[in-house]
């Protein structure tokens, strides 16, 4: 599951479901609260507010964030939105190769931000306003009447036990308030008092809302004996009119009750099989996702044909993805035509857009699936999950090019008056494949994963800078992807990339155009290692270019940077 970058409002008691791989809570969940507001793709490094800047007061209240890769400083600007803020994200400052580390504000008013990092040009920059409205230290406006509940509520999360009738007296009507940050903050109260200072108010309960709330107040501080009680209570609420909201909050409260209080009986599992798979698929992707997950843990006879037919037909890879990963502990209901198109799903999901460790996720996800099988069921399907998962190679033009010049930065004295507009994108894309970039390189998800992803390049550097790294690689080789030099004791020496130690051999990538094929070394016949002054990228790859192919490679590159930074809400 990917995340965005995200701004956060961190109050008392809050959770915001970040956790490693595909243990990342979605923004749904109600035991977790939603950000300010979603940036997108980003690598965040500094971040400041503007108070104490000499700018209008707009711009005092704004927070800045700094995006390292697409060279981008944000403002964003809060606005209040119920007890809690909305973000509207401004671009504030952007340029090629502007790649912010760190900002400030200095008492002088002024706002100082740094760029550099991993080998590229530093730089100290500052920023002052010039205009006619008033830079007079701006006033806060004071918080809203939610905002004023919110806080209250939070300042009982510090009340000791021997309060909790008052607490509990003051928390638990909040539990059906219409603002999310508020229930949140009410439920917590709770969760911090005894459990039996609240736990019967929840079977006396009417309102849909306050049971859910309380409901899932109790899987997370209830005993296992609670969770007959909690699945009961919620069964009242079972084909009432309840909310998209309120809907996935039920399902996500009896998934915690399997998970915190116990593995459901086999009376609770069919009972749970019998509510759900009527609602099962219902076309909207959350709520299928989530009925998903519960018949799977019941194991649901009915669910794997209903399933597989989402995952083939899927609208998009990420619905595909996150069914597949549900159906993984499935052990019941499966035909031998549903497991050899659920084992072919992965052979063909192969060819999606991922990250670096987007193959090996499948792969992950299929051993497990694999691992429910009985011993004749693996030899069965052995032809389709014993293959590789891997990507669609791309294909070199089958003629040989002629070699046009051994290209310098010399070559290109005129970059700076170079027009990038009317360049032969198409063109530049072709030279992408005729440069092998691809084999080591990404571009907005598509291509190789053991160099730089490049997306953001054409605007973390500028032309010359990102010329000098195709012309000369090895001038500056940034220690995230530098080589190790290997000296054996017979006398060789291995340059290359260390892909794995496993059982004392280490597996070294020694050409990076051919990245599978390994050199395999022996630890205890390594006398000595040192790290490589030469980059893995071979030299010459621009060599059957020619210029008009480089500077169209090079406006590809910028155009690639530009889209994917259009794709996260910046502007020009």
């Amino acid at each position: 599951m990917t995340r965005p970058t995200r701004v956060c409002h961190v109050t008392s008691g809050s959770e915001f479901g970040w956790r490693s791989g595909s243990g990342k809570w979605p923004t749904y969940y109600p035991d977790s609260l939603p950000p300010v507001i979603d940036i997108g793709t980003a690598s965040p490094t500094g971040v400041v507010f503007g108070t104490g800047a000499k700018f209008p007061a707009k711009y005092q209240h704004a927070l800045y964030i700094a995006d390292w890769s697409y060279g981008i400083l944000y403002a964003i600007h809060l606005q209040p939105d119920g007890s809690t803020f909305r973000g509207e994200r401004e671009v504030f400052c952007t340029a090629p190769g502007l790649a912010v580390t760190d900002l400030v504000v200095h008492p002088n008013g002024s706002m100082y931000f740094l760029i550099g990092g991993r080998q590229s040009q530093s730089a100290l920059f500052r920023i002052d306003y010039r205009g006619s409205e008033s830079t007079a230290p701006a006033s806060y406006p004071e918080p809203t009447e939610a905002a004023m509940i919110r806080r209250h509520l939070e300042s009982l999360h510090q009340a000791s036990p021997d309060q909790a009738e008052q607490v509990v007296k003051e928390a638990w009507p909040m539990l059906k308030h219409a603002d999310r940050f508020i229930r949140y903050a009410a439920r917590v109260a709770l969760e911090r008092m005894p459990v039996a200072s609240w736990r019967e108010r929840i079977w006396g309960e009417q309102d849909p809302q306050a049971i859910l709330e309380g409901c899932l107040a109790l899987t997370r501080c209830g005993q296992p004996e609670d969770q007959m009680p909690i699945l009961t209570k919620l069964q009242e609420l079972h084909g009432s009119k309840m909310s998209r909201e309120q809907q996935l909050h039920l399902l996500r409260t009896v998934g915690l009750c399997f998970i915190r209080l116990g593995e459901p009986s086999p009376e609770i599992c069919a009972a749970v099989d019998e509510a759900l798979s009527p609602m099962f698929p219902s076309g909207d992707t959350q709520l299928d996702r989530e009925t998903c997950r519960l018949l799977v843990a019941v194991q649901s006879p009915q669910v794997a044909a209903k399933a597989v037919e989402l995952l083939v037909n899927g609208r998009n890879q990420e619905d595909q993805i996150m069914i597949a990963y549900c159906l993984r502990p499935l052990r019941t209901g499966w035909t031998p035509e549903l497991r050899e198109k659920y084992f072919q799903w992965f052979l063909d999901a192969g060819s999606y857009r991922g990250g670096n460790s987007f193959r090996g996720f499948l792969q992950n996800m299929r051993s497990e699936a694999v691992a429910t099988l009985a011993d004749a069921e693996k030899e069965k399907y052995a032809v389709l999950t014993n293959r590789p998962i891997e990507p669609i190679q791309q294909k070199l033009p089958e003629e040989t090019r002629p070699v046009v010049k051994n290209w310098g930065l010399g070559d290109f004295s005129d970059l700076s008056e170079t027009s990038w507009e009317g360049r032969n994108l198409k063109n530049g894309e072709q030279m992408f494949v005729v440069g092998q970039c691809y084999k080591c390189h990404q571009i907005s998800g598509s291509g190789g994963s053991v160099g730089p992803d490049l997306t953001a390049a054409g605007r973390r550097f500028n032309p010359h800078d990102l010329l000098e790294t195709l012309v000369d690689p090895s001038k500056e080789v940034s220690d995230q992807y530098r080589a190790t030099t290997f000296q054996m004791d017979d006398g060789r020496l291995v340059t290359g990339r260390i892909a794995n130690l496993a059982g004392g051999t280490y597996m070294i990538q020694t050409n990076m155009l051919d990245p599978g094929n390994f050199t395999n070394l022996n630890a205890a016949n390594i006398e000595d290692r040192k790290p490589s002054t030469v980059s893995m990228m071979p030299k010459g790859l621009l060599d059957t270019m020619s210029k008009d192919d480089v500077l169209d490679l090079l406006a590809y590159l910028r155009a690639a940077s530009d889209a994917a930074m259009g794709a996260n809400g910046g502007q020009r």
